[in-house]
């Protein structure tokens, strides 16, 4: 049974869907819903929630409507990572690189306390 704290990905869909049952297509809507309460709770909290984006020495989280937001060094960072959120700087998300030389944090789900004078500290083990 897979743990509806952890986010959904690409493949465990393809996975679901391959098998061609109803009892699949919701175990896909719930996986979905699962993640939008979670959204959604962020956002209640006060974040700003979206993908993060690495353009042209700028680091930026993009909303579900499309809007953009450009991140400083003043905004309170955390990316998911797994079922933990991962508390980052906007100078380690333009640096932080794939063997590939691809930005390592680019379209992970992030939330953001916009212009939040928060101390930095360790979220590694916070678990969701």
């Amino acid at each position: 049974m897979r743990d509806l704290a952890a986010p959904v990905t690409w493949n465990q869909i393809a996975a679901i869907e391959s098998s061609n049952s109803k009892k699949a297509r919701l175990k896909i809507d719930n996986l979905f819903l699962s993640d939008h309460l979670k959204e959604t709770a962020d956002i209640m909290a006060g974040y700003t929630t979206g993908r993060l984006f690495v353009e042209n020495g700028t680091v930026g989280i993009q909303s579900s409507n499309g809007e953009e937001f450009y991140l400083g060094e003043g905004d309170h960072i955390e990316v998911r990572n797994g079922d933990f959120f991962q508390q980052i700087t906007s100078r380690e998300a333009l640096t932080a690189k794939t063997v590939e030389n691809w930005p390592i944090y680019a379209v992970l789900y992030v939330r953001v306390m916009l212009g939040a004078q928060i101390p930095f500290r360790n979220t590694q083990g916070k678990k969701l």
